[in-house]
Formats: C-alpha cells, sequence, structure tokens
C-alpha cells in the first residue's frame, strides 16, 4: 500500500473551534443562510432607526454617538458576510474543479492529492464555520443592542442655536482703559496692575479686552493666563483654574499647594507669561505659587517676563497686592450711559414714538451709569411697544415705597433694582425659577447646560409638563435662550464646541441679587441657604438647613 507524505500546515485550534462550531450550525452553508437571516432582521432595525433619525434631522436634533456607533457596526458586519460568503464560494470552486484534472496523472498522485484536498478542504471548513459562528454571535449582540438603543436614538435636543445669533458690539466708555492697560504693559514700566471699581462696572469686560488683544499675537508673550479668582477661592482651586487655561495635565488633585505651585514654576520658568486674574476679593499672598516667579538666570541673559492684571472691588486690594499701576473704572457719564441703553433696546420702538423715548432716557438715569443696569433693564424692555408699559417700568424703579426694606448701599440698590425690573419682565414663573436656581452653583461657576444645568431644572420639578424628555430639553434650551437675551445668563462656549455643549455662566452681581431675592430681603417667606465652593468642610447644623426651600452645599469639602 502506497503512503504519501503531506506536508501542510493545519491549525489544529481552529480545527476545533470550528468542530464546536459546527455542532451548533451543521455544515458550513447551513451558518451562513442563519447568519443571512440574522442580517436581514438587523437590516430592517437599521433602516427603521435610519428613518427615525432622518425625522429627528430634520426637526434640528441629532442622533447619540451611540445611535451613530451602532450603524457603523451594522455596516462593518455587513462587509464582513460578503468577505465570509465570497470565501466560501472559492472553496467550493476550489474542490469541485481545480483538481479534476485532465491528462495521463498516475493513480498514486490523484491518491495523494484527494487526500491533501480533504485535508485542506476539512480546515477551510472549520474556518468558516468559526468565523460564521463568531459573527452570528455579534449579529446577536447588535440586535440586542437595538432595543436599549430605540429610545434614546435622538435624545439630545436641539442645540440653543439662536443664542449664538445675539450680536455683541463694541463695549461702550472702556476702550481707554483698555488703551492705556495696553500701553503700560507694552511699555514694560511695570508687573503687577490692579483694575478696581464697583460690581457691574465693567472690569471682566476691560480684562477679556486685553486678552483678545494679546492672544493672536506672540511677540511679547509665550502664555496668556486667564483664571477667575472669585470671592472665598481657594489657592489650590486657583492653581487648577491656571494649569487648566494652559492645557496642563500634570497637576492631580492630591498635589498640595506647594506640589501645584511647584509644577506651575517648572511649566512657566523659561516663558513670558500674562497672567489676567478676574475677581480678587483679598490679598493673595502667594503669588509665586501661581507659578510667576522669576528664575534664576545667568548673568547677562534676559528674564522671561511676567505680567500680571487683576480685577477687584477693592483699591485696598491693590495696594495690598503692591500694584505697579492703579487703574479705577468709572459709571458711564450721561452720555455713555444713553449709547449703551440705546444699544441694547429695540431702536426702532424709541424713534418711533417721542413718550417713550423720553421715559427711556429717564429709566437709562435711574441706572446711574452702571453698565450691567443700563443693558439689563435695556434688555427687559425690549418688545414692550406701548407708552404704559415703559411708564410702568420707570414708576416700579423710582417707588421708594418699594425699596426701603431693601436694606443695601446705594450703588448695590442700583443694581437690585434693575435686576428686580428684569426678573419682573420675564414671561412667566417657570423661566423665573430657571434663573433663581442658577444661583446654587458656586460664583463665576461655568454650568453646563446639557449635563448639569436642565436636568437640574426638570430634577427640581421646574420643567415638569412634558411627555418624552426631547420636550423637557428643548423647553429647557428655550428658556436658556430667553435668559441669555435678557442678559441675565453669560454665554460661555467651551474650546470644543457643539450645540448641545453649552455652558453659562451668571454673572456675580446678577447671583448676589438673585440670593438676596431669596433669602436675604426682608419679610421673604422662601429659604435658600447657599453655601457652594467655599471650601468648608462641616455641613451648617440640621435645624437650619432641613428647613430649606433649596440648600447647595456643592464644590466643597464635606467628609460626612
Amino acid at each position: 500500500m502506497a503512503f504519501a507524505t503531506i506536508n501542510l500546515n493545519v491549525d489544529v485550534n481552529s480545527c476545533l473551534g470550528g468542530l464546536w462550531a459546527s455542532l451548533r450550525l451543521g455544515r458550513p452553508k447551513s451558518g451562513i443562510q442563519k447568519l443571512e437571516k440574522e442580517m436581514t432582521r438587523l437590516r430592517g432595525k437599521r433602516d427603521d432607526i435610519k428613518n427615525q433619525i432622518e425625522e429627528a434631522e430634520r426637526e434640528g436634533k441629532i442622533p447619540t454617538n451611540e445611535a451613530s456607533q451602532w450603524l457603523r457596526d451594522v455596516e462593518e458586519l455587513e462587509g464582513q458576510l460578503a468577505v465570509i460568503k465570497q470565501d466560501f464560494q472559492s472553496m467550493s470552486c476550489f474542490s469541485c474543479n481545480c483538481f479534476n484534472q485532465t491528462g495521463g496523472t498516475s493513480s498514486q498522485t490523484q491518491e495523494e492529492a484527494g487526500d491533501q484536498l480533504s485535508i485542506r478542504e476539512s480546515s477551510n471548513c472549520c474556518s468558516i464555520i468559526r468565523r460564521v459562528a463568531k459573527k452570528l454571535s455579534e449579529a446577536n449582540e447588535l440586535m440586542s443592542r437595538a432595543g436599549a438603543l430605540d429610545p434614546i436614538i435622538t435624545v439630545r435636543p436641539p442645540g440653543p442655536t439662536a443664542m449664538l445669533s445675539i450680536s455683541h458690539r463694541p463695549p461702550v466708555g472702556i476702550e481707554s482703559y483698555v488703551g492705556d492697560i495696553v500701553g503700560y504693559i507694552d511699555g514694560g514700566e511695570g508687573n503687577i496692575i490692579g483694575i478696581y471699581g464697583m460690581g457691574g462696572v465693567g472690569k471682566t469686560t476691560i480684562l477679556n479686552r486685553i486678552q483678545q488683544h494679546y492672544l493672536p499675537k506672540h511677540t511679547i508673550f509665550d502664555r496668556v493666563i486667564w483664571a477667575v479668582a472669585s470671592k472665598d477661592c481657594q489657592l489650590k482651586r486657583l492653581q487648577m483654574n491656571i494649569a487648566k487655561s494652559l492645557g496642563l495635565q500634570t497637576l492631580q488633585e492630591n498635589d498640595d499647594e506647594q506640589t501645584c505651585g511647584d509644577k506651575l514654576f517648572s511649566y512657566l520658568k523659561n516663558r513670558s507669561c500674562l497672567l489676567l486674574l478676574d475677581d480678587i476679593w483679598e490679598h493673595m499672598k502667594s503669588v509665586q505659587l501661581l507659578g510667576m516667579a522669576h528664575s534664576a538666570t545667568e548673568p547677562g541673559q534676559q528674564q522671561p517676563r511676567k505680567v500680571m492684571v487683576f480685577t477687584t472691588r477693592s483699591e485696598t486690594v491693590c495696594a495690598q497686592m503692591k500694584a505697579g499701576k492703579k487703574i479705577k473704572v468709572r459709571c458711564l457719564d450721561s452720555e455713555q450711559a444713553w449709547q449703551l441703553f440705546e444699544q441694547n433696546s429695540d431702536e426702532d420702538v424709541l424713534s418711533s414714538d417721542a413718550g417713550i423715548k423720553f421715559v427711556a432716557e429717564e429709566l437709562a438715569k435711574e441706572c446711574a451709569g452702571l453698565p450691567l443696569a443700563l443693558v439689563t433693564v435695556a434688555r427687559a424692555m425690549s418688545g414692550k411697544r406701548s407708552w404704559e408699559a415703559w411708564s410702568d417700568a420707570l414708576h416700579q424703579i423710582r417707588d421708594e415705597h418699594q425699596w426701603k426694606t431693601v436694606c443695601l448701599p446705594e450703588d448695590s440698590l442700583v443694581m437690585y433694582k434693575a435686576f428686580k425690573l428684569s426678573y419682573d419682565s420675564l414671561e412667566n414663573d417657570s423661566i423665573r425659577e430657571c434663573l433663581l436656581c442658577c444661583a446654587l452653583w458656586p460664583e463665576d461657576y461655568e454650568i453646563n447646560t446639557f449635563d448639569q444645568l436642565i436636568p437640574c431644572w426638570i430634577g427640581c420639578g421646574i420643567i415638569h409638563e412634558f411627555n418624552l424628555i426631547n420636550e423637557a430639553f428643548a423647553k429647557g434650551y428655550s428658556h436658556l435662550e430667553t435668559l441669555v437675551a435678557a442678559s441675565l445668563l453669560e454665554q460661555h462656549s467651551p474650546m470644543f464646541f457643539s450645540s448641545m455643549d453649552i455652558d453659562v455662566k451668571m454673572h456675580d452681581v446678577i447671583r448676589d441679587m438673585a440670593l438676596l431675592m431669596v433669602s436675604g430681603s426682608e419679610g421673604n417667606k422662601r429659604k435658600w441657604i447657599v453655601r457652594a465652593g467655599i471650601g468648608f468642610s462641616d455641613l451648617p447644623r440640621q435645624e437650619e438647613w432641613q428647613e430649606a426651600e433649596r440648600a447647595s452645599f456643592m464644590c466643597n469639602k464635606i467628609t460626612s
């Protein structure tokens, strides 16, 4: 009997895997038929999902990332099935035709070829069956995922695109301040500049304009850094804010202040830096721990320049910080005040009625040249087209009886009157509650609307009349648009912008007014306790906060 030596590389593991799969699927052809049947179900589900997405997109919505990934996975599986079918057809063709040789081959050669074909065909069958079993499992998993995918295909609601269309004209009355500060910096006359003035007078706007001036220019500074201090700010939090502005990821939450300061210094020591520090409330003793210290240099080598410009409400803080230049930002004069009021009003309404224009001018005077008050009142009156509505607003803001219970200094009282007028002018109580709810976050906190703010409004029951979560988010974005248009919230877009991923911030003065309204004014029956972001580690006495209508202790160091 003749024995043939056959040298073939057969993957034993693959054959064993294919053997177990064949017990479930039978021959390759029947396995492919089962996979094709499951793919037909998947295609139907895919087409349904695509139809839902197309319908949602016509309403301005977009699919979730999960839904998009599911569609890509189905397409990929379809391509893999096509490859398996092609390989199976090639294998069938090979076994039927390629070894049917003509001519005078010996019986030994034919027997040897037959043995070789039998082993190779077995290996190919095992491979096909194993691949089919794997893809069938993936198809079943995709169908299972689709069941959980249906309710959230277009849960992300339309972003507040209209919010982006609000125009921001050049601010009134601040360009002279910006010019002085830029000239002082470019002239190299000093390294610490303090900008001070009352809340709402435009200090942050000036700092923003300085940032816009230097960001595109790299001739003087290697890095332009923006950070917000705020009231009760902890040094560690400020260090993390600076690291975030720099895109520096080496600072860790469990690092102590000295370690964070060393890391910032190490990164900045050979770089010229402009640090713009907004809203300082008290003397900062550890400027070096912000990375702004000068490093030792070789003789004759020029030091990288380090300049800090900060804003504060207190001239005393400027002196304590040893500011080489102190700039007081004053309220606008009457002409500038009217110009700012006009810019934020419906100009066609003011020009169409002399009576309304006269009342508008009186309203502007009541704002005492305070820019934030002027903008707030002007936006509150937008859309008011009757003389009676304007006259009523003027009467409200001048009503001494209404304000005598509000114990505030004169400059703060001006802002409170403006806020109250704007608050009362909002369309309904739901929008008013949404505004007040923003004060639960810490001062100067950038609140993400999709992940934080609108879910909070829903959770607090402010937005409650809806059948689908889509409807709740759509209503939330509508309220947001109203509040931004009224200048009661400021829009802050993150670096990687998408229509849903909007951050908003409440001006610290507006936040003060909101908190005063819910907890500080005499005779107010509501009680809110807001101790957010002030660094305390123990809760207030339970008797105090358990009686509150709302309480916020977020962003603190509470351990129990």
